[in-house]
C-alpha cells in the first residue's frame, strides 16, 4: 500500500506489516510514523489494569473475620500488578528504542555519518543494502564511492547508475552530479545538452550550486543558447540564495556590463558581499570558501593581491582535506608562488591529492612527477599507474600523456593499438596536442606503408634481375664447358682444352660447376639486404664467367686458325696449275667488290645457252652477296655452286680442238655433284670468287679464305700466299686463255667489244 510523507508529500509503496513503524523520509529527511499523523505514543503506567480479586466464594476464610489481613493480600496483589505493568512498559520502550536503533531510517543516518567521517568502506557496506531499496540519499553515497573509489574500486560507470536511480527520484545533488558526469564525460558519453537539462532540474529544485552553474552555461553557450540575461537571470538567483559564487559573478556582471548596465557600484557591493560570505564560511571550515579566497589573493581580484595569503589558505584547505586545495599548494611549492619553491614537498602534497581518487587532475600531475622525477624518483610504472587512474576520471591530457606511454613502451608494454585509441579519445575531448599527435603517427604510418610497397616492388625487381643474371650464368658455364669438351656446334674440332696451359696459364682448363639458383629461395619475407648481396654475388660471378668465356674463345680461335691452316686445299677446278683462264678475274687477278655483283654464269645478261632463264641470278643478270636464309654476309649459307650454277655438272671443250664443238657434261669438282656448297667462316677468294680456275695469289688455288676475330673484335681476313708459278702470257695455253678472257668479255659487255 502507499503512504505519504506528511513534511514533504512524497508517496512510498510499504508492507502491511511495516505500518505503524517509524521511518524517516527518503527526500526531505524528516521522521514520521508510518500509517499514523503522529509518532507512537509511549507506554502509560496508568494504561496498566490491576486485575481484581474473585468475588465468589466458595467457604468463609480467616480474611472474612479479618478485614487487616485481607487488606494486606490485596495490597500484595496491587504492588505485583504494578511491578508486572511497569515492566511490560519498559519492554515495549526497549523494543520500540531497539527498532530506532537498528531499523533503516538510523542505519542511514549512521551510514551518512560514517561517509562524512571518511570511513568509506563501513559507510559503502551499510549503504548499499539501503540504496538498493530505493533510499535516495544512500544511492546518491554509493555512487560518490564509486566514482571516487572511497572504500571500493573505483567504477564510474556503476556510480552512474545510482546516480540515476536517485536522481530520477528528485534528488537535486544527485541531479547535479549527473550534470557534472555529462558535462566532463564521466562513465557516461559526453553530451552538453543533456547536461544543461540535469543542472536545470537541479537548479529549478533549489540547489543553488546548479543555479551558478546553470549561469555559466549561458555564458558559454554550452548545451543552451548563448545568453547574457538568462547567465544574469540565474546569477542573481543563486545571490539571493547567499550563494557566495553567485554573488561574485554577479558582481562581474555589474562590473563587466554583462547583461545589465555597468555599475563599479554594483559590483564592489555584490563582490565584498561574496568576500564576507567566504570569510565567514571559511571560518566555519568550509575548505571551497578557504580555496575561492586563495583563489582572489592570488589572482588579486576582490582584494589586494597577495600570493602569501593565497599560500596560506591553501594550506588551511589542504590540511583539512581538500584534494582541489592540496593540488593547489603543491603547484604553489613546485613554482614557489607565496612560498620558497620546494619540489620535494610539492610532491607530498600532491600525492595526497592524487591518493583521495576525487581529483583527476591531481592524478595527473602526480604520473607527471613519476615520469620526470619532479621530487620523487623517476618511476615511469608508477607514471602509468597515475596516467591510468586518472584516464578513468575522463582526463583529455592524461589519456594522451598514457598513449605516448603505450606508444614507446615506457613503464608498460608496447602497444600501438591502444595508444591510438587513447589518442583518439582525447582528440575527441578536444585536445589539441594529442590531435597533432595522432595525425603524426598516422603521416608517419602511411609513409611507413610506402616505404614498404616500395621496398616489395624493388625486392621483386632485383629477384626478377637475379633470376635472369643467373640465367645467364649457367648459359655462360654450359659455354665454357662444351668449349672445354669440344662440343661447339658448326665449328672445328680440332680444339684441344688440354693445351690451353702452354699457352695461356692464367686459363683454367677445369670445367665450371652447376649453379645453384638463390632466386628461387627468395621472397618478400626476406631483408633487403639479404637480396642485394646475392645480386651483387651473382652480378660478380657473371663478370667473371664473361671474362673467362672470352679468353677461351680467344685462344680456341688460335688453335682453329692453325687447324684450318693445315686443311687448305689445292683448287680442284684448275688442280693448282692455273692454266685455266679464270672467268671470274678475266686474267687481270682481281676484281672490285659491290653489293651486287655480275652473275657468273649469265655475265649479265641473266640468260645462258638455249635462253635458258639463269638459275643464279633468275634473270636479273646480278646476284646478292648477302645469304639469302640469315641475311647476312658472314652467316652459315648454301648457294647453288657457282660452278655448275646449282646442276651439278659443268661444261668442257674438247681437250683436243679445243674449239668447243665437241662438249662434255662433267660432275662439278667444286660441289660434287650436289650443286650446292655450305659456307661457315670460309669467304670466297675477292679474286676469283671460290672458282679456283686460277692459281690465285689470295687463296693459292684453294677457292676461298677465312676468317678470324682478333681480341678486340675486328675481323681478320686470313690469306695463303702462291706456292707455284701463275700462268705465263707467253705460254699457248696463256694465250688460249687471254682469247677465252676475251671472248668472256665480249659477253659480259653484250659483244660492244
Amino acid at each position: 500500500m502507499k503512504i505519504k510523507c506528511p513534511h514533504c508529500g512524497t508517496e512510498y509503496e510499504v508492507d502491511k506489516k511495516d505500518l505503524f513503524h517509524y521511518t524517516q523520509c527518503r527526500i526531505c529527511g524528516e521522521g514520521f510514523v508510518t500509517g499514523a499523523n503522529n509518532h507512537m505514543p509511549s507506554q502509560n503506567k496508568s494504561s496498566v489494569v490491576i486485575p481484581k480479586g474473585s468475588t465468589k466464594r466458595t467457604s468463609t476464610t480467616s480474611s472474612e473475620q479479618n478485614p487487616g489481613t485481607l487488606s494486606r493480600r490485596g495490597h500484595k496483589i496491587g504492588m505485583i500488578c504494578s511491578i508486572a505493568g511497569v515492566v511490560l512498559a519498559l519492554c515495549a520502550a526497549i523494543a520500540y528504542g531497539t527498532y530506532n536503533y537498528f531499523g533503516n531510517e538510523p542505519r542511514l543516518k549512521r551510514g551518512i555519518s560514517y561517509y562524512e567521517g571518511r570511513k568509506y568502506q563501513t559507510a559503502y557496506k551499510m549503504l548499499l543494502p539501503l540504496a538498493k531499496k530505493g533510499y535516495a540519499r544512500a544511492q546518491l553515497i554509493v555512487g560518490d564511492c564509486l566514482a571516487n573509489g572511497q572504500g571500493v574500486f573505483m567504477d564510474t560507470k556503476e556510480a552512474i547508475k545510482w546516480y540515476r536511480l536517485a536522481a530520477d527520484q528528485g534528488l537535486p545533488k544527485a541531479q547535479h552530479r549527473m550534470f557534472v558526469c555529462c558535462r566532463d564525460g564521466n562513465g557516461i558519453e559526453r553530451n552538453q545538452e543533456n547536461a544543461a537539462k540535469w543542472c536545470r532540474k537541479a537548479a529549478e529544485a533549489g540547489f543553488e550550486e546548479s543555479m551558478f552553474d546553470m549561469g555559466m552555461l549561458y555564458v558559454t553557450g554550452t548545451g543552451v543558447e548563448q545568453n547574457a540575461k538568462s547567465a544574469l537571470k540565474w546569477f542573481r538567483k543563486g545571490a539571493e540564495c547567499g550563494y557566495a559564487m553567485a554573488l561574485y559573478k554577479l558582481g562581474q556582471c555589474y562590473k563587466l556590463g554583462y547583461g545589465v548596465a555597468k555599475d563599479e557600484d554594483e559590483a564592489a557591493k555584490w563582490q565584498n558581499k561574496a568576500v564576507s560570505a567566504w570569510r565567514t564560511n571559511a571560518s566555519k571550515g568550509d575548505t571551497q570558501s578557504m580555496i575561492n579566497l586563495a583563489e582572489l589573493y592570488k589572482e588579486g581580484d576582490a582584494v589586494e593581491l597577495d600570493k602569501e595569503a593565497a599560500a596560506q589558505w591553501y594550506r588551511k584547505a589542504a590540511e583539512l582535506g581538500s584534494a582541489y586545495a592540496q593540488q593547489c599548494l603543491a603547484f604553489c611549492y613546485q613554482n614557489g608562488i607565496g612560498v620558497d619553491e620546494d619540489k620535494e614537498e610539492a610532491a607530498k602534497w600532491m600525492l595526497k591529492s592524487a591518493e583521495q581518487g576525487t581529483n583527476g587532475n591531481s592524478q595527473y600531475a602526480m604520473g607527471t612527477f613519476y615520469q620526470n622525477g619532479i621530487g620523487v624518483e623517476k618511476n615511469l610504472k608508477e607514471a602509468v599507474k597515475w596516467f591510468e587512474r586518472a584516464t578513468k576520471k575522463g582526463l583529455a591530457q592524461a589519456k594522451r600523456s598514457l598513449a605516448i606511454c603505450y606508444l614507446n613502451g615506457e613503464g608498460i608494454q608496447k602497444d600501438e593499438a591502444m595508444a591510438e585509441q587513447l589518442l583518439e579519445e582525447a582528440a575527441d575531448a578536444g585536445d589539441k596536442c594529442a590531435k597533432s599527435e595522432l595525425r603524426h603517427i598516422r603521416d608517419e604510418r602511411a609513409a611507413e606503408e610506402r616505404r614498404i610497397a616500395h621496398e616489395k616492388m624493388e625486392k621483386e625487381r632485383k629477384i626478377m634481375e637475379l633470376s635472369e643474371i643467373e640465367n645467364v650464368i649457367k648459359e655462360r658455364k654450359a659455354s665454357i664447358n662444351n668449349t672445354l669438351k669440344g662440343k661447339i656446334k658448326d665449328n672445328w674440332s680440332g680444339f684441344d682444352a688440354s693445351k690451353v696451359a702452354t699457352i695461356d696459364i692464367s686459363i683454367s682448363v677445369t670445367e665450371e660447376p652447376p649453379h645453384r639458383c638463390v632466386a628461387e629461395n627468395l621472397s618478400e619475407k626476406d631483408s633487403m639486404d639479404a637480396v642485394n648481396m646475392a645480386l651483387s654475388a651473382a652480378q660478380n660471378e657473371a663478370s667473371r664467367l664473361e671474362e673467362r668465356l672470352k679468353k677461351l674463345l680467344h685462344i680456341k680461335d688460335i688453335f682453329d686458325a692453325k687447324e684450318l691452316e693445315s686443311r687448305k686445299e689445292t683448287c680442284t677446278v684448275c688442280g693448282g696449275t692455273g692454266t685455266i683462264n679464270c672467268t671470274r678475274c678475266k686474267g687481270q687477278g682481281s676484281v672490285g667488290l659491290s653489293k651486287s655483283e655480275t652473275c657468273p654464269s649469265c655475265y649479265g645478261s641473266g640468260q645462258v645457252e638455249r635462253n635458258v632463264r639463269c638459275k643464279n641470278c633468275g634473270g636479273k643478270g646480278t646476284i646478292n652477296q648477302k645469304c639469302s636464309y640469315c641475311w647476312r654476309q658472314n652467316g652459315i649459307r648454301k648457294k647453288d655452286c657457282f660452278n655448275c650454277g646449282g646442276s651439278g655438272y659443268t661444261r668442257e671443250s674438247c681437250p683436243s680442238c679445243f674449239s668447243g664443238s665437241r662438249m662434255a657434261n662433267v660432275q662439278c669438282r667444286k660441289c660434287g655433284g650436289s650443286g650446292r656448297v655450305s659456307e661457315s667462316e670460309e669467304v670466297n677468294c675477292p679474286v676469283c670468287n671460290g672458282k679456283g680456275l686460277l692459281k690465285c695469289e689470295r687463296c693459292d688455288g684453294k677457292g676461298f679464305s677465312y676468317r678470324l676475330e682478333d681480341d678486340k673484335g675486328r675481323t681478320i681476313i686470313m690469306t695463303a700466299h702462291a706456292s707455284g708459278d701463275t700462268c705465263n702470257p707467253n705460254d699457248d695455253s696463256a694465250q688460249t686463255n687471254s682469247t677465252v678472257q676475251s671472248r668472256g668479255r665480249r659477253r659480259r659487255r653484250g659483244g660492244d667489244d
